[in-house]
């Protein structure tokens, strides 16, 4: 709504605001007692705060009174004004209801100038603390809140979720300037910003770090585990403000730091807000507590899990070689896809490569002619999952290449497959024991490394099995390796 078409109205005072209470657009006949620009009339009283109901704290309350609940209402406030002292004005504030399902966020105001002489005391009842039952009612909505925000944190251990979800609930409930959360660990000397929210003016600080020595209010939150009210400096382009810092806590030990910046400096913080702010607290404290300890569960169990594979590895190691061994080993030979075992190994292992960031190279010959080999297709994804895991356990820097060529010289025509990587490599003297039994070469550099060192045994074994050869090669330590191994063709492709 544009400021011409409020005067259209035909009301003597007509605006817009948000839930914080700034305005989006305004109307006044009597506009001249603002002096200023009425093109910039709406920054002007967003910035200076020269039009203002004179209890603020009231005023918003009622403001988010009738947007949570839709329905418009008729109230009296005293404005202040520049040189005009006190106004008292007569408001109809009417939510703007929103497309279906979005949040009510912005109210439309219709007001009019009361006669009313300013009385010292008709003020000084607008300024009156409030009764019994507007703290009751303070109260009920304090309490709604922090039952949403509880909710919310029951729903989920995902912290990232309820850290977030609890900052907007706060700034926009309370009307908070800036509402950050940053988790803590003793003796860290300094925390990180991992939840926000702020008004849209506000530069966000979400990701950067607080110094907890030079903020005094963090660290007396921290020391006592007490609400700590005290200037903060959020970040270097902005002024400090008047915050409320609280310490999470479980079980007496601090975990985490909430900090609320409210829109008005001047907000006379409430016994009932120091109350709901160490109520969240102590919810959000034991929330990092308990995720945090379902996270480490969570870590042992798939450690548990990786280590019963392993296992199970190893044992499946010791049962085909002794297959082997005992010529009890049947391969059912028939026509593989080169193409289609390079994908499925690439499949199992491409983001092994990527989780220690070497790259990860598969080169097929340039023929357009589908490859088919003959072969177990089970034991060759064995075997090349064999080679292609060592080299990516072996590699630390660099990369692997898994490549194919076609050896039309040999008869049958065979394929041989490279596995090419620049990892830890093997010295020259120590290559002939690769393939004995239980090998593994020089044990104070692969010990860590895990395995049975039967890999390339049962590797060579079951390639010997369909008609093939396995060999390795490398130039020394430090210097990579090449493991190859062939398999014969089913048919000839067409060398297109």
């Amino acid at each position: 709504m544009s400021d011409r078409s409020s005067a259209t109205l035909g009301a003597e005072l007509v605006y817009t605001q948000d839930a914080s209470g700034r305005y989006l657009t305004f109307y006044w006949q009597h506009s001249q007692y603002l002096e200023c620009d009425p093109q910039k009339i709406v920054d002007v009283l967003n910035e200076n705060d020269s039009f203002a109901p004179v209890d603020k704290v009231v005023y918003l309350e009622n403001l988010h009174r009738i947007l949570s609940s839709s329905v418009p209402e008729k109230v009296k406030y005293w404005f202040k004004c520049p040189n005009i002292e006190l106004l008292e004005l007569e408001l109809t504030i009417t939510p703007i209801l929103p497309q279906f399902g979005q949040p009510t966020t912005t109210v439309l105001v219709i007001g009019r100038l009361l006669p009313s002489k300013i009385n010292p005391q008709d003020v000084n009842q607008a300024l009156k603390p409030p009764t019994a039952l507007e703290l009751a009612l303070r109260l009920q909505r304090h309490q709604k809140l922090l039952n949403k925000i509880t909710r919310n944190i029951r729903r989920t251990l995902d912290l990232d979720v309820i850290w977030q979800q609890t900052v907007d609930s706060l700034g926009k409930r309370l009307n908070l300037e800036r509402c950050i959360i940053c988790p803590y660990q003793p003796p860290n000397t300094k925390v990180q910003v991992i939840a926000e929210y702020h008004q849209p003016e506000q530069i966000s600080i979400l990701d950067s770090e607080i110094d907890i020595s030079s903020e005094p209010a963090f660290a007396q939150a921290l020391a006592t585990l007490e609400p700590v009210v005290m200037a903060v400096s959020f970040n270097h382009q902005s002024p400090q403000s008047q915050s409320l810092v609280v310490a999470t806590c479980y079980k007496d030990k601090a975990n985490g730091l909430a900090a609320l910046s409210f829109v008005d400096e001047c907000h006379p913080l409430t016994q009932a807000e120091l109350e709901l702010a160490k109520e969240v607290a102590d919810q959000l404290g034991t929330a990092i507590a308990h995720a945090t300890l379902y996270q480490e569960l969570e870590e042992s169990r798939q450690k548990a899990h990786e280590l019963s594979l392993h296992l199970l590895n190893i044992l499946n190691d010791i049962l085909d070689f002794a297959k082997i061994e005992a010529g009890k080993m049947e391969l059912d030979c028939s026509p593989v896809n080169l193409k289609e075992l390079f994908d499925d190994v690439e499949g199992f292992t491409r983001q092994q490569a990527e989780v220690k960031n070497i790259s990860f190279h598969m080169e097929m010959p340039a023929i357009s002619d589908a490859i088919i080999v003959q072969g177990n297709y089970k034991r060759l994804l064995q075997v090349m999952l064999n080679l292609v895991g060592n080299a990516i356990k072996f590699t630390h820097e660099g990369g692997i290449t898994i490549s194919a060529d076609l050896i039309p010289k040999k008869h049958p025509t065979t394929v041989k497959v490279r596995v090419v990587d620049t990892g830890i490599g093997v010295s020259l003297d120590k290559q002939d024991k690769l393939f004995q039994l239980f090998s593994q070469i020089d044990g104070s550099r692969t010990r860590h490394y895990g395995g049975t060192g039967l890999g390339l045994t049962i590797s060579q074994k079951l390639i010997e099995a369909m008609g093939g050869e396995v060999h390795f090669y490398s130039l020394g330590e430090g210097l990579g390796s090449t493991v190859t191994f062939t398999v014969p063709l089913y048919q000839q492709p067409l060398m297109v």
